[in-house]
This record gives C-alpha cells, structure tokens and sequence, in this order.
C-alpha cells in the first residue's frame, strides 16, 4: 500500500466509510427491486417506480449531506463518491423516465411494448444485479475476489453491448418500416414515441453500466 493510501486510510479509519456504504447498498437494493418490477409490469406501473426513486432520493440525499460534512474525511474522494451515488440514483431515475412515457404513450404504444424493446427491458435487472453486487464488493471489503470483479465488470460491459446493438438495430428497422408506409401524421407520432421508448430504455442501460465501471474502478483503486 503507498503512503498516501496508509495516511488516508489512518485519517479516515473505516468507520468513516460506514456512513457512504448503508445508504449505497439500499439504493443498490432499491434499484434492483425497481429493475425487477419494470419487467414484471412492462413498464406498466409508474406509481410503484415513482415511490421505489422517492425512496433512493432519501439515500442519495443522506450521502450528500454526510459528504458536506465530512469533506475529505472518507477513503474515498469526495467527487468520485458523489458521482457513484448520482449515479446509482440516476438508474431509477432513468427507470421512471421509462415508465412516465410508457404511461402517457399507451394509447400510442398499445397493450404492448414492442418486442425490440422488451429485449432491451429484459437486460435492465440482468445488469442492475451486477452493479449491486460490485456495490456488496465495495461496501464488503474481501467479498469478491478481483478475478470476480473483474468478471461482473467484463459482464455489464457485455450486456451494455447487447444493449446497444439490439437498439441500434431496432431504430434502423423502425425507420425503414415508417419510411415504406408512413402516410399520416399518426404514422409519424407512432415513429417518434417508439424511438424515443427505445431511446429511453438504452438512457436505463447507459446508467447502470456508468455506475458499474465507477464501482469498479473504486474497488480497484481500493485494493
């Protein structure tokens, strides 16, 4: 370990931490039920998500205030633990963002979401679950080994890519669909809520995947 890690380990004493890791695992946990139940419900349950992000906005707030209080006190920077904590925020924020439009488009979309983005849908628990176990591995200093780490951040990178190639492909066939029958102004509504759902869902992915390469990032920086 060099000096510096030795002297800010013996400033800030893993007591310190303590105060950042509770409220990073429930916001964590709070996302991963929000994941959960945005498929079970395709979208379809915007109450429920909005309670799940009012719940995480009390975690996310109780860190910021702990930061004002601390400063340079903790392990770990001051603006490298605010951004984790937006960021881990920021994934049932974009969740509700998904519900919201799903909601004031039904009668666009229909009873159904369109299949490319159920596939998308689908991925958000599947990463979410990563991000909250490299934010056990954080907060549980020797629970993961790096080998481990290094696998689950090798996996949201994979689902990320996934991701986006199942977007980028649904948005060019939803283009090339609408350009050979497009034929009122409806035609063009349907266009743009579709991509902007599409759109949505990749802002979900984009979040957890962000929150999942600073997790990674604090865990090696750590050891």
């Amino acid at each position: 370990m060099s000096f510096l890690k030795r002297l800010r380990s013996q400033i800030a004493g893993p007591n310190m931490d303590q105060p950042l890791f509770e409220p990073w695992l429930k916001i964590a946990e709070i996302a991963n039920l929000s994941a959960v139940h945005l498929l079970n419900t395709k979208a379809g349950d915007l109450a429920t998500i909005v309670k799940y992000e009012r719940e995480g906005d009390k975690y996310k707030k109780s860190v910021l205030r702990y930061l004002e209080s601390t400063y340079i006190l903790t392990k770990f920077k001051d603006e490298t633990s605010r951004r984790l904590t937006k960021q881990l925020d920021g994934i049932i924020g974009a969740m509700k963002r998904v519900a919201e439009h799903v909601q004031a488009t039904r009668v666009i979309i229909g009873p159904e979401l369109p299949a490319e983005a159920l596939k998308v849908l689908k991925l958000v628990p599947e990463m979410v679950i990563i991000v909250s176990k490299l934010t056990t591995g954080l907060c549980t200093p020797g629970s993961l080994s790096v080998a481990e780490q290094q696998q689950l951040a090798a996996e949201l990178d994979a689902k990320e890519t996934e991701a986006d190639e199942i977007h980028l492909g649904a948005v060019t066939k939803l283009y090339e669909v609408f350009n050979a029958s497009l034929q009122s102004a409806r035609d063009a509504v349907k266009l743009s809520t579709h991509r902007k759902l599409l759109d949505l869902l990749e802002d979900v992915i984009d979040e957890a995947n962000h929150a999942g390469g600073s997790l990674d990032s604090m865990i090696a920086g750590r050891n």
